[in-house]
């Protein structure tokens, strides 16, 4: 599993239309709320038919879900573009290779940056954040303990093709 979870202190619309600028690329709304449905996205043979991004609003937050790693390895200087000067959190990791990643931006500011790759010799650790971070499993344990992770409410945005 590798799936990316992020949430932006936005309202739902604002978010969407600044995705859909950083991203450059367009989004399809599905109303089927149950992204995690496979048999609705994938072939027979349980390959994506196209890329999925669950979102849904919380709060004064919008939260993204995907599950395919489609937004691992964005650069901390992209994220940072998306962020702009609100406040931005990232989370990512995959139990297949062993990788964790967990970025959080404030007021325009990076204030927590975590990237662990068994295969890579570079990790990084800084900054400080309400939620210890030190092990790829704690970004696992931290997308697990967010009480805005898993609604079972939003939508589905498909999209396919590459982008960034």
């Amino acid at each position: 599993m590798n799936p990316v979870y992020f949430r932006i202190r936005l309202p739902l619309e604002k978010a969407m239309e600044r995705l859909i600028l950083w991203s450059g690329i367009t989004y399809s709304r599905c109303m089927e709320s149950d992204f995690r449905n496979d048999d609705i996205f994938c072939d027979s043979e349980k390959h994506e038919k196209c890329y999925r991004l669950g979102v849904n609003s919380c709060g004064e937050w919008t939260v993204f879900e995907e599950l395919t790693g489609a937004y691992s390895f964005i650069s901390v200087e992209k994220w940072h573009e998306f962020a702009e000067n609100d406040e931005l959190i990232v989370a990512g990791f995959n139990d297949d290779v062993t990788y964790g990643e967990f970025i959080v931006f404030r007021n325009g500011r990076l204030i927590k940056y975590f990237s662990y790759d068994e295969l890579s010799d570079i990790s990084f650790n800084a900054g400080v954040y309400d939620y210890k971070i030190n092990y790829w499993t704690d970004v696992a344990g931290f997308i697990e303990d967010d009480k805005f992770y898993f609604s079972d409410k939003g939508e589905v945005l498909v999209y396919k093709g590459v982008f960034l």
